[in-house]
């Protein structure tokens, strides 16, 4: 299944927007066992909304699961570092809520 992120407009920097993202992403998960997001026409993403989406699912299915099932396409390396450093935070708030 892919999922465009172009459909949700250019820049991703809303809480609502993340909402509906990542409840899209789960729907196409359980739907198929991998989803392509395109990212073709998306021009930025906060570090928020990394963190809500692709932090979230990261978490969720464990970095094995992760990279198999979840394909970032026609993703810029600037695009791809927000999600890393969202995804890296995460992993930080998760660590600190169990010191």
């Amino acid at each position: 299944m892919e999922l465009k992120l172009l459909s949700y407009g250019k820049i991703i920097s809303d809480d609502e927007l993340g909402k509906k993202i990542v409840d899209e992403i789960h729907l196409l998960i359980n739907e198929s066992n991998k989803v392509v997001i395109d990212f073709l026409g998306v021009q930025g993403i906060t570090l928020y909304n990394a963190k809500q989406i692709f932090g979230e699912l990261y978490l969720e299915l464990g970095s094995g699961d992760f990279f198999k099932r979840i394909q970032l396409k026609n993703i810029s390396s600037n695009l791809e570092y927000i999600i890393r450093l969202g995804i890296q935070d995460s992993i930080h708030s998760r660590e600190e809520e169990y010191v």
